[in-house]
């Protein structure tokens, strides 16, 4: 141990955040083939697939790196390595194991395991205690950092605040404080939405909404598209926070193209376009429905029109 040292808390903790990071971004995308927009919400169903994604994807990821690299991309950075505790070599495959595994317990009593290496003699974790496992670095990996060190350490702090802004995003999307971008049932619109718009009149009392796209990234009524079963309007807000309104009622829409098309990883679009009875070209827009609904969407629109429109 005369050139090495055991590595602490924080270099750690760095390490921890560059893997959180890159393992977001090897499920993150996996969860979008599958679930489209929706991938949020839908993460954290508990089905096979999803489990299988949560749970057996990063298993499978950390355990092949721990066996033949003897750790995960945070920890190289930093030159760090998982070893036993007595030897100082490879630990064994039992050992990664139950490693592993004992991170829930590190992790249960508001995360006292983890911290525990700040305080211990060999800087160990309680998953490091069960497996009997430390994690090792040379001593001048310490006493004069590399660039790859400096990297980790600046890479941690980016990852830290991508992570937190990406979770506090989801959190908001899931509370309904913003849209998610898809267009909504309005089963799935909040009603704190659906009151708003009747107290701008951006929706009328007689009306009933259908579906509701939201335009703005982070507020609702800013700008919008809504449908009703009496026909489409579209507004926006000024720079004086103005509504701009446009009202298009089924019975005077002549001809109402909806097309959509998938584009790159299962994304769906629909376009549309309304003119008058006069055929004249009156406008246009273009929606993200939820994965698997833009089929539904077009029949049901195209199925009022025509109602009203006989």
């Amino acid at each position: 141990m005369d050139e090495l040292q055991y590595v602490g808390f924080w270099a750690r903790f760095w390490a921890t955040m560059v893997d959180i990071v890159l393992l977001l971004m090897l499920i993150y995308p996996l969860f979008y083939l599958l679930y489209g927009s929706a991938f949020l919400e839908r993460a954290g169903e508990f089905t096979l697939v999803n489990n299988v994604i949560n749970f057996l994807v990063p298993f499978i990821a950390v355990m092949f790196l721990w066996k033949s690299k003897g750790a995960t991309p945070g920890k190289m950075l930093i030159k760090a390595t998982i070893v036993d505790e007595k030897t100082l070599q490879a630990p064994s495959t039992k050992q990664l194991f139950i490693r592993y595994w004992a991170y829930l317990l590190s992790a249960l009593p508001l995360m006292l395991g983890y911290f525990w290496a700040g305080w211990d003699k060999k800087k160990q974790t309680w998953h490091d205690k069960l497996a009997h496992t430390v994690v090792i670095q040379p001593q001048k990996a310490y006493k004069k950092k590399s660039l790859g060190s400096y990297v980790a350490i600046g890479f941690g702090i980016f990852a830290i605040v991508v992570f937190t802004a990406l979770m506090a995003i989801g959190f908001m999307i899931q509370s309904g404080v913003i849209p998610d971008g898809d267009l909504y049932t309005k089963e799935k619109l909040p009603q704190s939405v659906l009151a708003d718009l009747r107290s701008k009149n951006i929706l009328q009392s007689d009306e009933n909404l259908t579906y509701y796209q939201s335009e703005s990234l982070f507020s609702y009524v800013d700008s919008a598209t809504l449908f009703t079963q009496k026909g489409i309007s579209y507004f926006e807000s000024d720079e004086q926070g103005e509504i701009i309104l446009w009202y298009f009622p089924f019975k005077d829409i002549g001809k109402l193209l909806l097309k959509s098309e998938k584009i790159a990883l299962g994304i769906e679009l629909i376009t549309m376009e309304i003119y008058n009875n006069e055929g004249e070209f009156e406008f246009s827009n273009v929606l993200t429905p939820r994965s698997g609904q833009a089929e539904a969407f077009i029949e049901d629109v195209q199925r009022t029109w025509k109602a009203i429109k006989r």
